[in-house]
């Protein structure tokens, strides 16, 4: 969904989180970033000037954040219940493994974001030493294998669940008049790639070729001035 600044794209997201919610069959899960997080990222991503590690680490953070939202509201959903999330199940099985192994998961989403950034700083190289040890770091600063425990328990948790709504705003607050376009793009276009593949392994995980997914982003409609038209 693109807008113009002021037009009230914040309060649709606001109105559709409150409509979708009505639904004990929908989970929806809001992800609002902040902007000097983002810009954090991009300075990660101009690490990386080969395009498959570029691609590669994009995907995999997008999984990360796609999959700490998803088990952070499933995990506050089910203790806000009047009767509380129960002894046993996919749902406990699923915040044991987070308060035990990805505590992280509990922060707020800005929070959360700085520490992926902050792991990627850290734990990756630049492309100097190839691909294949490039997307070894990008794992192991991602907790590739944590991320693969953590999406089997998603798995079982969400088949209680019909239809998965992702609603995405603040994206464009990194962007200014000295913004490298080309990273931008790269990293709002790497949402929708990673999403489609996000999908389609939560239905080969669950077992439901029904399990809906739906990923609404809210961009502000920027104008740049080496561009003739609305971007």
């Amino acid at each position: 969904m693109v807008g113009r600044k002021g037009v009230g794209k914040t309060a649709q997201l606001i109105d559709a989180d409150r409509a979708l919610s009505e639904d004990r069959l929908n989970l929806v899960c809001v992800i609002q970033p902040v902007d000097y997080e983002l810009t954090a990222l991009l300075d990660v991503l101009r690490r990386y000037r080969v395009k498959e590690s570029r691609n590669y680490l994009i995907e995999n953070m997008w999984k990360l954040l796609i999959y700490s939202e998803l088990a952070k509201t499933l995990i506050q959903g089910a203790e806000n219940r009047p009767s509380g999330i129960g002894p046993r199940g996919a749902l406990v099985d699923l915040r044991d493994f987070v308060d035990k192994r990805i505590p992280s998961v509990r922060e707020d989403f800005a929070l959360r974001l700085e520490q992926i950034v902050e792991s990627l700083i850290e734990g990756t190289k630049p492309d100097t030493r190839g691909i294949a040890m490039s997307r070894d770091n990008i794992g192991a600063a991602l907790g590739g294998i944590l991320m693969r425990d953590l999406r089997e328990r998603l798995d079982a948790a969400l088949s209680h669940h019909a239809r998965v709504a992702i609603l995405i705003d603040n994206l464009d607050k990194a962007w200014d008049r000295h913004a490298d376009l080309d990273d931008i793009s790269q990293l709002l276009l790497g949402l929708p790639t990673t999403g489609g593949r996000v999908d389609d392994e939560f239905r080969k995980g669950t077992g439901y070729e029904d399990l809906t997914f739906w990923r609404v982003v809210f961009l502000r409609e920027a104008r740049h001035p080496d561009l003739t038209a609305d971007a």
